[in-house]
């Protein structure tokens, strides 16, 4: 009866409801996964908050990891950079919070929102330096740079660059700068 109420809920998007109505669900697998396709329905409709608490029940950190990123970039491509970086803030994983950090500032520059994208970008490379190994996961920093460079953010980028604390890493990125920007007056 409740995965009818949830069903018919779904369809009329009265998400709300059919939140309320999972809570109810005694076995936590069948919950969870009414949980996510409330999250994923109501993140489509762009009930991103509400998106975010139905995740949040979710019990298995994998799942609930899974449909937080789903959810975040949903936000982004929304034009809800805001409400994406905040929430990628609150990612524990440090590799899964750079994965969606990378996202969320490609999508920015794709939007010409270069604020959100400096943003996240600042926040990928703090998420880099967290992890120690920093030049394993330095692809993902260049291709945000890539894409800032590409948009002509060259000189905001350079002062982004200033924070990283590894020589290697800020060099890779510094030599991706020159040669976009050296690229680009060739053009």
């Amino acid at each position: 009866m409740l995965l009818g109420i949830i069903e018919a809920s779904l369809e009329a998007k009265q998400f709300d409801l059919a939140f309320q109505a999972a809570q109810k669900i005694e076995d936590e697998g069948d919950r969870s996964d009414v949980l996510w396709k409330i999250a994923e329905a109501a993140a489509e409709a762009g009930q991103f908050d509400l998106a975010l608490q139905a995740a949040k029940e979710i019990k298995d950190s994998w799942d609930r990891s899974s449909v937080v990123g789903e959810i975040i970039i949903a936000s982004a491509k929304a034009g809800q950079f805001d409400f994406a970086i905040q929430t990628a803030q609150e990612i524990k994983n440090t590799l899964d919070r750079l994965g969606v950090l990378k996202e969320i500032s490609e999508l920015a520059v794709e939007a010409g929102q270069f604020d959100f994208a400096i943003q996240a970008f600042n926040l990928a490379i703090q998420a880099t330096q967290e992890i120690g190994y920093a030049r394993t996961y330095s692809w993902m920093l260049l291709e945000i740079t890539e894409a800032l460079v590409e948009a002509g953010q060259f000189a905001r980028v350079i002062k982004v660059t200033e924070t990283i604390e590894d020589d290697y890493l800020r060099s890779q990125i510094l030599d991706t700068i020159m040669a976009a920007k050296q690229e680009k007056e060739e053009q």
